[in-house]
């Protein structure tokens, strides 16, 4: 059998991967706009991640980043048969 990959699955997977990078950005934005202007609520966005869109660092909890991370874009073809 030979390996495979998937172009659409690989360009999917891609794109999943630069969506959790804007998240990140935007997370990052927003927890600055929070600092800066509402600087009373900074201490429970921060102490509870509220801005990590994407992400979760509680290692039992699924996160589209470990979804992402698990995604396969290689599946294994097989072989026609000759012996029929």
């Amino acid at each position: 059998m030979d390996i495979v990959i998937d172009k659409e699955r690989q360009k999917a997977k891609q794109r999943l991967t630069n969506i959790l990078e804007q998240l990140s950005e935007l997370g990052d934005e927003a927890e600055r706009l929070i600092d800066d202007h509402f600087p009373e609520a900074s201490g429970v966005v921060s102490a509870y991640n509220l801005c990590q869109f994407g992400y979760d660092y509680n290692p039992y909890s699924e996160s589209l980043d470990k979804v992402v991370d698990g995604l396969e874009i290689e599946f294994e073809e097989e072989e026609d048969s000759e012996d029929e």
